[in-house]
């Protein structure tokens, strides 16, 4: 008799597919947006205008390569980044543990679809100078200028009121820091 594995396959049907030996991963597609697993203070959508193939310490994402830009920027709104933050579990050293199904199956963000060309390209004018320069940790990345100019141009686009800015980055700030600040607890 062969062993079944829990659907009920047998064992040697489901390993031949596994080359050259049954431990054997198999190739994931290239990616071109991606994030860390594990956040820790800095916490940012990444992308590639060629799509790579990345390591298991990275969420990959993927898009049509004439949409990263715009998808990561949307990604790194604070909307998305108060999302992925309160979706995921804090671990001890205060790192943020993120699942990969998340993205797969939860995952909101901002629908680039209902933007017109003109909305489109200030969203990447404002983050422009964001992606220019190293991402700094949370504490200071909301402070920046760009950084609120950017988050302007995605509310401004949206339609919502820029007067929601600052709670929200308040509470993105007070969030990270007691994910951080478990670790000394």
């Amino acid at each position: 008799a062969t062993a079944l594995n829990k659907k009920g396959i047998e064992l040697p049907r489901v390993f031949e597919k596994r080359k050259p030996f049954w431990y054997s991963l198999q190739i994931e597609k290239p990616a071109n947006i991606f994030i860390s697993v594990n956040p820790n203070k800095k916490l940012f959508f990444s992308y590639s205008p060629t799509p790579m193939f990345l390591n298991q310490r990275l969420v990959a994402l993927r898009t049509e390569i004439s949409e990263a830009p715009l998808v990561t920027a949307l990604l790194n709104s604070v909307v998305s980044l108060l999302i992925l933050e309160l979706s995921g579990i804090s671990r001890n050293l205060g790192a943020l543990d993120l699942n990969a199904d998340f993205f797969k199956s939860k995952m909101r963000v901002l629908n680039p679809a209902l933007l017109d060309d003109f909305q489109k390209q200030s969203i990447l004018a404002a983050f422009t100078p964001i992606i220019a320069r190293p991402v700094e940790n949370y504490d200071k990345e909301f402070l920046k200028k760009d950084r609120i100019t950017f988050d302007k141009a995605i509310f401004l686009a949206f339609g919502f009121s820029v007067s929601l800015l600052p709670p929200l980055y308040s509470l993105l700030h007070d969030i990270i820091d007691n994910r951080v600040e478990l670790k000394n607890r």
